[in-house]
């Protein structure tokens, strides 16, 4: 773990003993098995892949369908479309371990790319910049295999909400949060990704027990806004409306119509 550098020795000395004090108590909670899945719909399907950490692996709730990318798949699914998806995520992943995931076989090209990653940096301290330039080579590798595919980062929750890093703590944390959310956006936004801030909504009863990580309710809130940002985008993909090619759609080519562009030149 870092010692949070940009800290007064005081402070920091402090931030690092109650966040042992807190790791201590919090309750270890398992991966739900399988994560993956298909929405049923109608032709042709929208690939969803998730990569990240213990968000994307799902942590917090007893199965992988109420997770993150589940709950984002049958939002998803909601216009029609067959929705498959696949959770490739890491717990206690960082930035540094996203591009390294890309590397993970999955059975089809992903046309939504979901990401989560931010919560494990702030814990650890790790400087902004450095997250950001971690998510950009990981933009630069994902767009570099499946240059149609839209990715999306689904937000970093203020960690002063959590339940886990209550009082002075999260308040210590969730200054450095604020710093990272920050640089992400903005490596997001230059790179042509989407990026979703959290959900206000999701508060401290919708928690799973060990204080962390979202519930099953709060990753259905949290998947609403993520699902609602990507169709806000105009990925019109997204449902049964979306423009298929006569024989069928290859790879990306409903999103082709609706990816925002990279600004700056492309990846």
């Amino acid at each position: 773990m870092s010692v949070h550098g940009d800290l007064e020795w005081p402070v920091r000395l402090e931030t690092l003993l109650r966040l042992a004090w807190a790791w201590a108590r919090v309750p270890r909670l398992p991966a739900p098995p399988a994560p993956a899945g298909v929405v049923p719909g109608g032709p042709p399907p929208l690939n969803l892949a998730g990569f990240g950490d213990s968000i994307i692996a799902g942590i917090g709730v007893a199965a992988q369908a109420d997770g993150l990318v589940g709950r984002v798949a049958a939002h998803l699914a909601q216009g029609g479309r067959e929705v498959r998806w696949r959770g490739v995520g890491v717990s206690g992943a960082t930035g540094g371990m996203l591009a390294g995931l890309l590397d993970t076989p999955l059975e089809s090209d992903p046309h939504v790319i979901l990401v989560s990653c931010g919560v494990n940096d702030v814990v650890r301290g790790r400087p902004p910049q450095q997250l950001a330039r971690e998510f950009t080579q990981f933009l630069r590798r994902a767009r570099a295999r499946w240059p149609y595919a839209l990715v999306v980062h689904a937000g970093v929750p203020p960690l002063e909400s959590f339940p886990a890093l209550a009082g002075r703590l999260g308040q210590v944390l969730g200054r450095h949060g604020r710093s990272c959310i920050a640089a992400l956006r903005a490596a997001a936004t230059e790179s042509g990704a989407l990026y979703v801030a959290f959900p206000a909504e999701v508060g401290r009863t919708e928690f799973s027990r060990d204080g962390f990580h979202p519930n099953e309710l709060g990753c259905a809130i949290w998947a609403g806004f993520v699902a609602r940002a990507i169709e806000s985008a105009g990925l019109g993909a997204c449902a049964a409306r979306a423009p298929v090619p006569p024989g069928g759609e290859p790879h990306g080519a409903a999103l082709a119509w609706h990816l925002p562009r990279p600004r700056g030149g492309s990846l």
